[in-house]
């Protein structure tokens, strides 16, 4: 409820009932820095600064997106143009013979290899003590690529088909011998497989 406009209190209501609406204009031309009560701006500079940060970080942006785009383009060219390889750290024979056990095949390789690095005539010396190095004819590693998809095909299938055996035991395991009908049908699976 309003009061009157003479602001007077009407007989029978007390002055709680009414609602004053009071308007009071903020006109502070500057503004505290730091809160300190030290420091003060007028809101003219206070705008110029925020303008002049606002620009600066576009301009930062917009270098630092350039940078990036520098930096894709130049690891795209990495990628691209010089592409590392095996060939670039290792040595890679191909063509190796048809063989049975690829355990055996390294193991002669591995001779063979040695062998190899025994007959060259350069000797590398030990940058450290000047010394003959005595691991230079020692091969580290022989590491076979994966080259043949099919067998990669057929590898999968053989670990679709472990895991189908494996879910069959479980059910095995689980009925224990108590259904003869689902001892049957499964056994049947892992026999098929």
């Amino acid at each position: 409820m309003f009061p009157p406009q003479n602001c007077s209190i009407d007989p029978g209501k007390t002055q709680d009932d009414y609602v004053y609406f009071v308007q009071a204009v903020c006109k502070s031309d500057e503004i505290d820095l730091f809160l300190l009560g030290k420091y003060y701006l007028d809101k003219e500079t206070v705008a110029f600064i925020v303008v002049l940060i606002d620009v600066g970080i576009s301009f930062l942006l917009f270098f630092l997106f350039q940078y990036l785009r520098a930096m894709q383009l130049q690891t795209n060219y990495e990628i691209t143009e010089s592409i590392v390889q095996a060939q670039d750290f290792a040595v890679e024979i191909r063509n190796l013979p048809d063989h049975e056990n690829v355990r055996q095949l390294k193991a002669v390789m591995w001779h063979w290899l040695e062998q190899v690095n025994e007959k060259d005539r350069l000797r590398a010396n030990n940058p450290i003590n000047d010394t003959l190095d005595e691991n230079q004819d020692t091969v580290m590693s022989i590491q076979f690529g994966l080259n043949d998809y099919g067998r990669l095909k057929y590898m999968l299938e053989m670990a679709d088909m472990l895991k189908e055996k494996k879910r069959c035991e479980n059910i095995l395991k689980e009925d224990q011998g108590q259904n003869q009908a689902i001892k049957t049908k499964y056994t049947a699976e892992i026999d098929n497989l």
